[in-house]
């Protein structure tokens, strides 16, 4: 989409906020088409009448060298706008397109389950401990998943000592710093002494949780969850 103006040489603004490459093509033809017409009208003062020029002009090295320039330039900019590109970070929105589940879970078995229970239209990004959990919370942002599988004991796959004395409830924390509330949470730990209040302490902070002891989950139940958090994403 094309909007703002290139004439006072400020850079035209999409509806994205983000600077349109088309402001570039408006000034490059500008530039060139003034050079050009400046050597026409030399020209001119010279004594040379323009048809007489019109042949050496269209072969001058800066209008061949400009004209090739930018005929490159359109066709970048064409392979811009077509893929979508303009305007669009994309190391956060490209990202987001995908429907994301982030599993953080220490139990190899039940990972397989999710695995087998997930549809092919959503991405599974497993964090086999509360660790390696933190660090993609606070690398992954917002809202760049779709939901989240927590579970609470994670210390069976813990790659360091202080990952050994990290739990459920420091991801719990981590997720209330850095994800957005728009992410819904599915508790499928069967710590009944620690979920509710990891869950109350999400739920206060105004995340959607849900609460499934793992022995309790069935693919049909997960679907059924997996399904409203798809809801969600489109919605929004």
């Amino acid at each position: 989409m094309r909007s703002g103006s290139a004439e006072n040489g400020t850079a035209p603004v999409g509806e994205t906020g983000a600077f349109s490459l088309w402001g570039r093509v408006d000034i490059w033809e500008g530039r060139r088409v003034a050079r050009c017409s400046w050597q026409r009208s030399t020209c001119a003062s010279r004594g040379r009448g323009f048809s007489a020029r019109a042949e050496q002009e269209a072969h001058h090295p800066y209008c061949v060298h400009s004209r090739s320039l930018h005929a490159v330039f359109i066709l970048a900019v064409v392979f811009y706008e077509v893929l979508g590109l303009q305007g669009v970070d994309m190391t956060v929105t490209e990202r987001a397109r995908v429907f994301r589940l982030l599993l953080i879970e220490d139990d190899i078995g039940r990972v397989e389950d999710f695995r087998a229970w997930l549809p092919s239209w959503a991405t599974l990004v497993w964090a086999q401990s509360a660790g390696s959990a933190l660090g993609v919370i606070r690398r992954d942002t917002g809202r760049v998943y779709g939901g989240v599988l927590l579970d609470h004991d994670l210390e069976q796959r813990a790659k360091t000592v202080d990952d050994e004395s990290l739990s459920g409830t420091d991801v719990a924390l981590a997720l209330v710093q850095h994800f957005s509330t728009d992410v819904p949470i599915l508790i499928h730990s069967t710590n009944h002494v620690q979920v509710p209040r990891v869950a109350r302490q999400l739920e206060d902070r105004g995340f959607w949780v849900t609460r499934i002891p793992f022995y309790d989950l069935t693919e049909a139940r997960f679907g059924a969850w997996l399904d409203e958090a798809r809801d969600i994403w489109d919605e929004l």
